[in-house]
């Protein structure tokens, strides 16, 4: 491999699910922003896609975690 590849840090995004399971099992819905929480969702529903960004405009566009739910 050469030093180039070696240097390079994984994307950001690599484990995200799985850091935001944690955050919610250890601190629930108060650990987690309500864009998030509605990632949770979308994970289950939209497999091996971002959801981060339609969150991010649900909540935009109903304004809460409960009226976009």
């Amino acid at each position: 491999m050469t030093e180039a590849a070696e240097s390079v840090s994984p994307p950001h995004y690599l484990g995200h699910r799985e850091r935001l399971r944690d955050r919610f099992r250890k601190g629930g819905a108060d650990a987690l922003g309500e864009y998030e929480l509605l990632e949770l969702i979308l994970f289950r529903v939209m497999p091996r896609r971002d959801v981060k960004p339609l969150a991010k405009a649900l909540i935009a566009r109903f304004g809460s975690f409960a009226e976009a739910n």
